[in-house]
């Protein structure tokens, strides 16, 4: 799931593969508008790819449970 800015648009990344299952539930069960997502910190000197910490914000819809797919079973 890419990450960018509404206006302007610009292209910030992508949200961690960990994540992406959780989130794409989640978009089918609250508007898309509802969830929002806020640069918290920028690490000038880090990798690209850890550039950016962000923090989403979105109702928590009855029923969801995060962290439960495949990629969250114990070693």
């Amino acid at each position: 799931i890419a990450l960018r800015t509404d206006d302007p648009v610009s292209f910030l990344g992508y949200l961690p593969r960990y994540l992406a299952h959780d989130m794409q539930r989640l978009i089918t069960m609250v508007p898309p508008r509802s969830i929002h997502v806020k640069t918290i910190k920028v690490n000038n000197d880090a990798p690209l790819s850890y550039r950016f910490l962000c923090r989403l914000e979105a109702p928590w819809p009855e029923g969801f449970t995060p962290c439960t797919g495949e990629d969250y079973t114990t070693l």
